[in-house]
């Protein structure tokens, strides 16, 4: 049992999507995605909704990896840490079709799992090519049945992960080439996690401005001391104001929160009451009942008994008229009725 769930952990977290789209691309339900994400967050209890990242922490943090089916770890040891972009599919080919598509509990995750194999094709090509042709790229992406892609499959899957942001990419199909994007000040070239062969030109690019601003702040504060001073005492009052501003909305907050408090306690006392009424009510409609039944049962015992007199006394009525019929027929001879 303890395989069994370690194994659709390691698959549902390969299975998330590497990156997310970038933030150039709007979403029309973006804050309908943020506040289910919310609430899915608040459902496990944790601060911050989880991401592939901490997923795959945990995973190697934990002892879920020497849990899993010896079959899966070449799974994670391909996806997650090894760089293999010319032959990533062909040696996860057998992990997918004798162990994934073969099993009930894990074929569910087969068409993510291409998928996520298929992105991480594409950053890898991404790192060592500035252009390949589409038919090298649909070449490579030869996943095993039933997860086989055609070329148009694969083509729609990078148009769609280009136009989300996930790839940096454009397509030639004059010459059905794929041309990746090299632009130096493009940060979503680095979004990926995984192994990487080399540092890509947005990260290079990235780290030499850092270097350079490091250097820039330090000469300042040398050069221009005066500057630098007045810039500090406007970073203390700024400080200070927010500090205020802070204390202040912490103010207005527990004043809120005993409002809402006694609000509360003024609405449960009002339904208490009307419980209490209700229940008061419930009781006396009960006594009145009971005793409307009570007077009923007394006054059907009384008919009864008035009804069981009257009878009796018919009947000695009848033997009375019985006997002196009896008498005047042994007198007079006469038949009475």
């Amino acid at each position: 049992e303890l395989q069994k769930v370690a194994n659709n952990v390691l698959l549902s977290t390969l299975a998330v999507p590497i990156i997310k789209p970038s933030s150039r691309v709007l979403s029309a339900d973006a804050t309908e995605n943020k506040y289910r994400t919310q609430q899915f967050t608040n459902l496990l209890f944790i601060s911050s909704a989880p991401t592939r990242a901490s997923l795959i922490n945990s995973l190697t943090a934990g002892d879920i990896l020497t849990r899993v089916r010896p079959e899966l770890r070449p799974l994670f040891d391909l996806v997650e840490e090894q760089f293999h972009p010319l032959s990533i599919c062909k040696k996860l080919a057998p992990v997918l079709s004798e162990q994934i598509a073969t099993n009930a509990d894990d074929a569910k995750y087969g068409k993510l799992l291409c998928n996520v194999i298929l992105t991480r094709l594409l950053q890898q090509l991404s790192q060592v090519y500035t252009s390949v042709q589409l038919d090298f790229i649909i070449r490579l992406a030869k996943f095993p049945e039933p997860y086989a892609m055609t070329a148009s499959q694969i083509e729609r899957f990078i148009m769609n992960g280009a136009w989300r942001g996930e790839f940096q990419l454009r397509i030639d199909h004059q010459s059905r080439s794929v041309v990746f994007d090299t632009d130096p000040f493009n940060s979503s070239q680095s979004s990926s996690n995984g192994a990487q062969l080399q540092a890509s030109a947005s990260d290079l690019m990235r780290s030499q401005l850092s270097s350079l601003a490091i250097c820039l702040s330090n000469a300042q504060r040398v050069a221009c001391p005066d500057y630098v001073a007045s810039k500090q005492v406007e970073k203390a009052a700024t400080v200070s104001a927010a500090l205020q501003i802070i204390a202040e909305e912490h103010r207005v907050m527990v004043a809120r929160k005993l409002v809402i408090d006694r609000r509360k306690e003024i609405i449960e006392d009002a339904l208490a009451r009307k419980e209490r009424t209700e229940a008061r009510e419930r009781a006396l409609r009960q006594q009145r009942e009971q005793e409307l039944e009570r007077a009923r049962i007394a006054e059907d015992q009384q008919r009864r008994e008035t009804e069981r007199a009257q009878k009796e006394r018919d009947a000695i009525q009848r033997i009375e008229a019985k006997k002196l019929a009896d008498s005047i027929k042994e007198k007079a001879g006469i038949d009475v009725s």
